[in-house]
């Protein structure tokens, strides 16, 4: 996967993220009712990589 997204699911390599600070994607994750039972399913420790997993998609 590439992370640009597909469907409804929204591209995590779009211009729009790469603005995006770690804490304002972590704030979103907790944040956003979409993803609000899989943010308290996740250790900070798994938030981080989560957002270096989307910060390695952004380079390819």
């Amino acid at each position: 996967p590439d992370g640009a997204g597909k469907g409804a699911a929204k591209s995590l390599v779009s211009d729009e993220v790469k603005k995006m600070s770690d804490e304002d994607i972590t704030k979103f994750l907790a944040s956003n009712p979409k993803h609000a039972s899989a943010n308290k399913a996740l250790t900070p420790e798994q938030v981080t990589a989560v957002i270096s997993h989307i910060r390695g998609l952004e380079k390819k």
